[in-house]
């Protein structure tokens, strides 16, 4: 698993200034494929309409992880679930990606 970057809890993230970057969650309704990506906070809503228009099943947002270089996070997730990409920054719902989500990721209000 990728190493612990610093993290702010949510209350934090909808306090800050919209310019924080967070690494977010998205899966299909279905509980199918994950979509792993990056985008600043007051954005997420514009990129998780982006990724609905793609996709026939609804997308839920799993939870976001603010972290001092959210694009970095980012890539290592993308590394250390290699295995279980679909294609893109989709990835297969395995054990260990569910796990780390569930066990790092805050919710929001857009959940």
């Amino acid at each position: 698993m990728p190493p612990i970057l610093p993290t702010r809890a949510a209350g934090n993230l909808t306090a800050s200034n919209g310019m924080v970057r967070v690494a977010y969650f998205a899966q299909d309704s279905r509980g199918g494929e994950i979509y792993i990506g990056v985008a600043r906070y007051k954005e997420l809503d514009k990129h998780l309409h982006r990724l609905q228009q793609g996709n026939p099943t609804e997308l839920k947002l799993l939870g976001v992880i603010q972290a001092r270089n959210a694009a970095a996070l980012v890539r290592e997730l993308h590394r250390t679930f290699s295995d279980a990409r679909v294609r893109g920054a989709w990835f297969k719902p395995v054990p260990d990606l569910s796990s780390y989500i569930h066990s790092r990721a805050v919710t929001t209000r857009r959940s």
